[in-house]
């Protein structure tokens, strides 16, 4: 045999053997389907989910759940993830995953002769270690509805809530998970965590919360969730989810089969806390019957290490996007203030993250904060 095909054989044997190793390190990693669950104690879920807990009692011919079988059947078709397979048998392992609503709000808001119907519902995929009794992943969704209807609010039927709280999750997030499966990562050996532990808003900015109607506690969750879903989703870093009482760090769950089961939230490698300082609107231009205003929100992130209190990195993240209204018009400006805010904590942080250098790799090389806690 000549030398240049002993070199090829060689190659295609170790090529052969990576992936037979990689294979087989897939094949290990197996994860239990655990169903649907809410957050939370289940006598309190008629009054936090009024609407999805009625969705889920609704049955079909076999006496199952709608959407218990709904999520069924789209993960059993989407069962392959970014490293793991779904498995939905009670295989030996002491993994699961569960999709879990943490949110749900329905507002309503009279316009002259119609409502407006605002839905923002909130779930989140949690990685269980039943061994440990401990959630040590979390990817959150958010979704968000508008309807406006003729009429009052007196007009609108419960039905017509649940069927289009049932459409949104359809058509949202059954129909935009099974798009993302292959973005979802199981944390391997050495790979660190990292966990949105604090947000904070100054007096001027709280103000505004509440004036809108908002509840502190409620909306600082809202902006953790969404920080923690792009850092899992688009930067595939390994979150825990956020606990606004850091003292327990619990996360109760009941399940389909009306079991409740409380895992511990384990500390992170590595704290994320944002500090929303400022909302900022400014006339920009004017011209006949047209105004366009600038929002703007600033925050503050810091990366930390909540034991030993080092700070990896702390810097301004902000964000501003113009808006045309017509005179006249009534704006809703904590509704603009709210968009550029998501966005800022969204979007421009992880472009940040990502522009950084030494979050990725400092210089001489080694993985920086971000790097470590990787999926990769």
């Amino acid at each position: 045999m000549h030398r240049s095909q002993g070199c090829s054989m060689k190659k295609f044997c170790l090529i052969l053997l990576v992936i037979v190793l990689s294979q087989a390190a897939f094949a290990q990693n197996q994860v239990r389907y655990a169903g649907f669950s809410f957050s939370g104690d289940y006598a309190n879920i008629p009054q936090r989910y009024k609407y999805t807990h009625q969705l889920f009692a609704q049955k079909d011919s076999s006496g199952l759940s709608v959407l218990e079988q709904e999520f069924f059947r789209m993960f059993e078709q989407n069962k392959v993830f970014g490293n793991f397979e779904l498995v939905f048998t009670n295989i030996d392992t002491r993994l699961a995953m569960t999709i879990t609503l943490l949110r749900e709000n329905v507002d309503f808001e009279q316009i002259g002769e119609y409502v407006k119907l605002i839905y923002n519902l909130g779930f989140s995929l949690n990685i269980l270690d039943y061994d440990e009794m401990r959630v040590i992943q979390s990817y959150p969704v958010k979704v968000a509805y508008l309807d406006i209807i003729e009429g009052s609010e007196d007009d609108i039927l419960q039905t017509r809530i649940i069927n289009t709280i049932h459409e949104i999750i359809q058509k949202q997030v059954i129909n935009g998970l099974s798009r993302r499966v292959a973005e979802v990562y199981l944390a391997q050996s050495g790979t660190l965590s990292m966990k949105v532990s604090d947000i904070t808003f100054s007096d001027d900015v709280l103000h505004q919360i509440t004036d809108s109607g908002q509840n502190e506690a409620s909306y600082a969750a809202l902006i953790a969730n969404q920080a923690t879903e792009a850092l899992a989703f688009d930067l595939n870093v390994s979150m825990l989810p956020y606990s606004r009482d850091y003292a327990g760090q619990k996360m109760a769950l009941s399940f389909s089969d009306a079991e409740m089961q409380n895992f511990s939230i384990p500390a992170a490698s590595y704290d994320l806390a944002i500090h929303v300082d400022k909302f900022y609107k400014a006339l920009h231009s004017e011209k006949n019957t047209e105004r366009v205003y600038v929002y703007g929100a600033y925050t503050n992130v810091k990366i930390y290490d909540a034991e030993l209190g080092d700070v990896y990195w702390n810097n301004e993240v902000k964000h501003g996007a113009a808006k045309l209204t017509v005179k006249n018009q009534v704006v809703d400006d904590f509704a603009n203030f709210n968009e550029v805010l998501l966005t800022a904590v969204t979007k421009t942080m992880i472009d940040t993250f990502k522009a950084d250098k030494e979050l990725m790799r400092d210089k001489k090389g080694k993985k920086g904060v971000i790097k470590r806690c990787q999926n990769f």
